[in-house]
C-alpha cells in the first residue's frame, strides 16, 4: 500500500526544473508580501491590501472604480472588499457612491484625505520594494521579470501594468 501511494505521489509531483521554477518563486512572493505588508502596517497604519485599493482608486482618473471591479483586480472576494472598505471610510480615506445607471452597483471613491495617504504610503512603499527586490536585479534582469510576470498577469485576466497611467503621469511630470 504504500508503495502504491509513493508511485502516485511521484507520478504526480513536480519534475526537477518545474520545482527549481516554482519553489524559489513560491517562497520568496510569500515572504516579499508578508514584508511589504509588515512596512506598510508599520509606517501608514495600512494593509497591503488597503495601500493596493487605495492606490487603485487613487490611479483612476476619477478616483474611483465599482467594488466589483475592485474585487476582480486584487484578486479578493466581494465581502473582504466590503470589509475593507468599511474599514477606510471610517478614516475618511474613501467614501462610496451609487452607480447612477444601475441601483444595485456600489463604486468606492478615494477622498482627498485618502489621495494624501496614499501618496505618503507610496513613497515608503516604494522605498521598501527598491531596497528588498528591485535592487537585486540589474536593468536587464528586471526587462525579463516585466516580460515574464506580464505573460502570467495576462493569463491570470490582469493587465501588466495595472497603473500605467499613473506611472506615465509621473514620468511626464519628472
Amino acid at each position: 500500500m504504500k508503495e502504491e501511494h509513493f508511485t502516485r505521489l511521484k507520478e504526480g509531483f513536480f519534475t526537477a526544473q518545474e520545482l527549481a521554477a516554482w519553489f524559489p518563486f513560491f517562497a520568496s512572493t510569500s515572504k516579499m508580501l508578508t514584508r511589504l505588508d509588515s512596512e506598510v502596517k508599520r509606517s501608514n497604519g495600512l494593509s497591503l491590501l488597503d495601500f493596493h485599493l487605495m492606490l487603485h482608486l487613487a490611479s483612476d482618473s476619477d478616483h474611483r472604480a465599482r467594488m466589483s471591479d475592485l474585487a476582480e483586480v486584487t484578486g479578493s472576494d466581494p465581502s473582504t472588499i466590503t470589509y475593507r472598505i468599511t474599514r477606510l471610510e471610517k478614516h475618511g480615506w474613501v467614501e462610496r457612491d451609487r452607480v447612477d445607471e444601475d441601483r444595485r452597483g456600489v463604486f468606492a471613491r478615494v477622498t482627498e484625505t485618502g489621495i494624501e495617504k496614499v501618496a505618503a504610503a507610496t513613497i515608503n512603499h516604494v522605498a521598501t520594494v527598491r531596497r528588498e527586490f528591485l535592487s537585486k536585479y540589474t536593468a536587464e534582469q528586471l526587462d525579463q521579470i516585466d516580460a515574464l510576470f506580464g505573460i502570467l498577469a495576462t493569463s491570470l485576466g490582469l493587465p501588466p501594468h495595472p497603473h500605467g497611467e499613473l506611472v506615465d503621469e509621473l514620468e511626464a511630470t519628472l
